[in-house]
């Protein structure tokens, strides 16, 4: 289904973040029938406060399921839908809030209430809900893009996707999203180094055959530590001109040695 990406306009963007915990999050987290909360914020979000870009895109509805976070088969297709459906962005256009806030609240609408749906109860609910929602606030840019509900999903493609495995070039996808996946994006793609894609595709071939060969159980330092081993490399070396196999060989060979790694007995 070809639409046109939604962008917000910027003073109804300021003014909905600045109205947001006052009366917005009341409409988000509202646990009545569902399409009546999608019908209030469709009130919200639409001409003028939301326009058409000239970017036109192949909307794919993203998967709904009873617990999107543990479900890998749910995620990992949610992944490739939004890769397939907005892969024409590129980096910089997908670091900007008013896109996201757009699609989020409007073609996507029924996948985001049904993430915050699953944060009821939950602590500092209301912080989380805007983290989910925006990209602006206390924990910075970069990491603000992996925690909005689905610029995560299209960093996560764009980082794991590997053109160069005819096969299957989601392979990397599958991985990454096979454990906690927020978390480890949040802790793996907010360092610099991954704007270099050889750079990231090396260290998860890597960690994938770290654990494909039972010698590290994956964790969130498994992700956090091989960035760090890539920039202690990088100063004295140039990793730029480091193939993505050196990379490899430097994860496989160093990340078992690192501190919070499981070694697999």
């Amino acid at each position: 289904m070809e639409k046109y990406i939604p962008f917000t306009d910027n003073n109804f963007l300021d003014d909905i973040k600045s109205d947001f915990f006052v009366n917005l999050i009341d409409i988000y987290k509202d646990l009545g029938p569902i399409e009546n909360v999608e019908s209030k914020i469709a009130d919200i979000f639409k001409s003028p406060n939301i326009k058409e870009s000239d970017i036109k895109f192949n909307f794919e509805p993203l998967m709904l399921g009873k617990d999107v976070a543990e479900d890998f088969n749910l995620t990992s297709e949610n992944v490739k839908r939004i890769h397939r459906s907005l892969s024409i962005l590129t980096p910089s256009q997908a670091a900007m809030e008013k896109i996201w806030v757009a699609l989020l609240n409007t073609y996507y609408l029924d996948y985001h209430l049904h993430v915050i749906r699953q944060l009821q109860g939950e602590r500092d609910v209301n912080q989380k809900i805007w983290d989910r929602t925006f990209m602006t606030g206390r924990n910075g840019d970069k990491r603000q893009q992996l925690m909005n509900n689905l610029s995560l999903l299209w960093w996560i493609a764009y980082h794991t996707y590997d053109e160069a495995n005819t096969s299957n070039p989601y392979h990397l996808t599958e991985f990454f999203v096979s454990t906690p996946y927020r978390g480890n994006a949040i802790a793996f793609f907010s360092s610099n180094i991954h704007s270099n894609k050889d750079i990231t595709l090396g260290i998860l071939d890597g960690i994938k055959y770290l654990v494909d060969q039972k010698i590290i159980m994956i964790n969130r330092y498994a992700y956090s530590n091989a960035s760090k081993i890539i920039n202690i490399v990088a100063g004295v070396k140039l990793i730029d001109l480091m193939t993505r196999d050196e990379i490899k060989k430097i994860i496989v060979e160093e990340l078992p040695k690192t501190d919070q790694i499981i070694l697999v007995a």
